[in-house]
């Protein structure tokens, strides 16, 4: 397995790559909405590797061997050696989402499945009973990852690729291989504080209730002054949800808006009534070393070697730290082993299974795809 990560100017085009095109050759192209750019950059990319598989999305950022660019467009060509691939799609549609879930993971079961990637322009369509029916269909060990397309924050029309046309909907590469490794890894960084709240009343990703008393005014109190600045503030105080006190395995939703006369705060992700939720906070530091955390959970599994890395990291997280988001992708780079390729891109939502979360769709996270053949 051998990877390249290059990066393409509107002038020369893309940069040198020695890989072959083969069925068997995965791409990963991410790059800013805008259309103009972004045809051009796909159209050479597949005159060149007419064979290969090529996904990815739209994003918030590129990432780039750990290296963070508002406006190019990166890609990542890995050639595999005994791996195959196959692309999945889910179009957009009302159909329940465990029944979603179900039919993205018929789409994809197969022999030796190690990794799926995965990358969605919807983040409501991914939620917490699509990825639990999506999780069981495929089977535990498979490890899933990814992230929501970027471009609404911005006001623009977010895409994903499959099989290097842009589409939306739920795009998804699986990857089998007796030899194949994967795993995926969450890193946060933020702090629980508060008491921990149950979810009593809430509509998809609605709280109205913590407890019995309006969600919102229970935010208020506990950001004081801040809380007139809802929901910008919120972004620096997302909330933990989890179905145990121990908060062992949970995911992260972040403040989306807020509603006085009803008194619900919303969520960027569903929010499901009976769990429990508790408010978190962060420093700078903390948030830089949740990457951190991240990548010495890759080591740990042994999926690096070097192979490839997928950084996924939420664009709140950019809003929260400014330019100290660059210590977040240092502090990736420190940990993983020299020589590591690395790509992604800034999401709108993150996509992971894992131990400390199960199968979940997160915000406010950095998450890593570690894959490598053996």
């Amino acid at each position: 397995m051998i990877t390249e990560v290059l990066t393409y100017d509107t002038e020369s085009g893309w940069s040198d790559a020695d890989l072959k095109d083969a069925p068997t050759t995965l791409i990963l192209m991410f790059s800013p909405a805008a259309a103009e750019v972004r045809s051009d950059a796909l159209a050479a990319l597949r005159a060149r590797f007419p064979s290969a598989n090529i996904s990815g999305c739209s994003g918030l950022g590129q990432i780039t061997n750990c290296e963070l660019s508002e406006v190019c467009i990166a890609a990542s060509v890995t050639q595999f050696e005994s791996s195959a691939l196959r692309s999945a799609h889910l179009e957009e549609s009302s159909d329940g989402a465990i029944a979603r879930g179900r039919r993205l993971g018929e789409k994809l079961t197969g022999n030796h499945l190690r990794a799926v990637l995965m990358f969605a322009t919807d983040p409501t369509a991914i939620g917490t009973e699509f990825m639990g029916a999506l999780q069981e269909t495929l089977g535990v060990d498979v490890a899933v990852g990814g992230g929501i397309a970027g471009g609404s924050f911005a006001g623009l029309k977010s895409h994903v690729l499959v099989d290097g046309e842009v589409r939306e909907g739920v795009a998804a590469v699986g990857i089998y291989g007796e030899g194949l490794r994967a795993a995926t890894a969450v890193g946060a960084g933020w702090d629980r504080f508060g008491p921990d709240r149950r979810i009593t009343r809430a509509d998809g990703n609605t709280i109205f209730e913590f407890d019995g008393r309006p969600a919102l005014a229970v935010y208020q109190r506990y950001l004081g002054d801040l809380a007139a600045e809802l929901p910008a503030s919120g972004s620096f105080f997302p909330l933990a949800v989890s179905t145990s006190s121990d908060f062992q395995r949970h995911f992260i939703r972040a403040v989306r808006d807020v509603d006085e006369e009803a008194g619900s705060v919303t969520f960027y992700g569903d929010t499901p009534e009976g769990m429990i939720g508790t408010m978190m906070k962060g420093n700078l530091n903390q948030l830089a070393y949740g990457g951190a955390d991240a990548a010495e959970e890759l080591v740990r599994a042994r999926v690096v070697t070097p192979g490839l890395v997928v950084c996924v990291s939420c664009y709140g997280r950019r809003i929260v730290m400014e330019d100290a988001i660059e210590e977040e992708l240092e502090a990736v780079s420190e940990v993983l082993p020299d020589g590591t390729p690395v790509i992604g891109f800034y999401a709108e939502g993150e996509i992971a299974t894992g131990a400390r979360c199960g199968a979940a769709f997160h915000n406010q996270t950095v998450v890593l795809i570690g894959i490598s053949e053996t």
